[in-house]
This record gives C-alpha cells, structure tokens and sequence, in this order.
C-alpha cells in the first residue's frame, strides 16, 4: 500500500496534466499524438506500443484504438503507466523484453505498432526486422525520426533498402525547435519530422 500511496505521489503530475514531449523529452508532442488520431479512424484499429514508457502515449490515444498494449521492461514505468490509465479497460501493458525475447510470443493483433524504445542505431534496425516479421501488414509509427540521428538513418536505411514504404509525416515538423532553452541538454531542431508513419513495401490491405 505504501509503495502504490508513494508512486502516485510521484506521478500526480503526469496523472492530472497533459504532458508531452515540452515537459517530458521522453514521451512525444502533443501535436505528434493529433497527428495519429487524425491519421487514424477512431475505434477501428489496435496499437501495439513498443517502449510505453509512463503510459502517456496511451493516456492520449486510449479512447481512439479499440485495444492499446504497452511494452516495456522497466518495472517502475510500468507501475507509473498502469496508474495512469487506471480507467482505461481496454488499456493494458506487459513487461517485455523486445530485445531478448521472441517477438512470436506477442499474442496481441497489432494492426498498429509505435516504435519508441531504445534509441541506438543497431536497437532501431532490430525493431525495425522484428515488427516486419511478427506484424507484416501493420502500420508502423516512428518516434524521433527526426531527432535522433541514430533513428532517422536506420529508419531511411529501411525505406532505400525497399523494406518499408513512407506513408505521413507527423509530428513536430523539420527545421522546428521543441525546447529553445539552448541550455536544455535535449534541446535540438529537428532535421526531419518528429515522427513517420511507414507500412511495410510487402504489405497487403484489404
């Protein structure tokens, strides 16, 4: 009781106020989660979120996917995006190692899969196999794409390598800044959109 009092303690912020990537850089923008809900028809898909992180993400998008999976090996984030989402039913998370685990064993129908986890060039090209193989005619949202160097060049990797197809830009567009604090240790201008929605070249819809 004492742990859970203490942890909504530490999350009370993130529970009653709309957080995005300006007062957290781990999670993304506002405007990159407008971009998914006017991307996708309400109550029509699941989304599988690969590094939920608090549950944030989840929070905002809950009521647009009829399902909504949150992956993440970290305990503590997963408490934090379980309180978080307290009221949404159809909101659940798992803890998952997507590195060291069969991507097979997800059983979840992911007509969507948000790719938000480790950010190392070798950690993106793998999330980048792995959803292909496991989920081959989802859709695949990318966080960062245009913030971290690593991300865009495995990301633009897979789409000249013909493994994926660009579908939107989202998000934060190229050229903006999200933190002008020059201070700011994450403060960066985007040299290409925060996010992008792909789909595999391989993929067939009905």
């Amino acid at each position: 009781m004492l742990e859970l009092l203490t942890e909504i303690q530490n999350t009370w912020q993130d529970i009653v106020l709309p957080v995005d990537k300006r007062k957290d850089c781990w999670t993304v923008s506002q405007q990159f989660r407008d971009h998914v809900k006017q991307f996708f028809p309400k109550k029509k898909y699941t989304l599988l979120e690969v590094g939920c992180y608090k549950g944030m993400t989840a929070k905002h998008l809950a009521d647009h996917f009829t399902q909504y999976l949150g992956l993440d090996v970290n305990d503590r984030y997963l408490r934090v995006a379980r309180l978080n989402n307290i009221f949404n039913s159809h909101v659940k998370f798992q803890k998952f190692d997507v590195y060291n685990s069969d991507w097979n064993e997800l059983t979840f129908p992911a007509d969507v899969v948000l790719i938000d986890a480790r950010h190392k060039y070798e950690y993106i090209k793998q999330d980048i196999d792995n959803c292909l193989k496991r989920f081959n005619n989802a859709l695949i949202i990318f966080d960062d794409y245009g913030a971290w160097e690593s991300v865009f060049r495995a990301v633009n990797e897979a789409i000249d390598d013909g493994k994926l197809e660009v579908v939107k830009e989202i998000g934060v567009e190229k050229g903006q800044q999200l933190w002008p604090d020059q201070n700011n240790p994450y403060s960066y201008t985007h040299f290409g959109s925060e996010g992008l929605i792909c789909r595999s070249s391989k993929a067939v819809f009905n």
